[in-house]
């Protein structure tokens, strides 16, 4: 499996689910971890946690107020192919709601390559 989503969860369910939604709606396979946030868990831990449960080749965050962009895991997975990077860095945007939201330009993101 190529993506494992990682998602913490601080309780809010509907935004946990447009989160989901717009996980679920990427067309490409992946593994999806929501780990509850809580007294006893910081979102921190919940991503730590995630990442000791992931199976996938690469990480992806989410918080549950998030929301991904029509096709970017898609795009993560063509830039994975053609360049093989051990990590990208991309862009987010703060918006009031869905409709404020300014498309995604695809050269924003920045590839690491820890190998010597």
């Amino acid at each position: 499996m190529r993506f494992s989503v990682i998602i913490p969860a601080h309780g809010d369910a509907a935004l946990r689910e447009r989160t989901l939604k717009s996980v679920r709606e990427q067309g490409v396979e992946c593994e999806i971890l929501v780990i509850g946030v809580g007294e006893n868990l910081s979102a921190s831990e919940a991503r730590n946690r995630g990442i000791e449960r992931a199976h996938g080749d690469y990480l992806v965050f989410c918080d549950d107020d998030d929301a991904l962009e029509d096709g970017a895991l898609k795009y993560l997975s063509e830039i994975i192919d053609a360049e093989a990077p051990d990590a990208i860095n991309y862009a987010y945007r703060e918006v009031a709601s869905l409709d404020d939201a300014v498309p995604f330009k695809r050269g924003e993101l920045e590839r690491f390559d820890f190998r010597d």
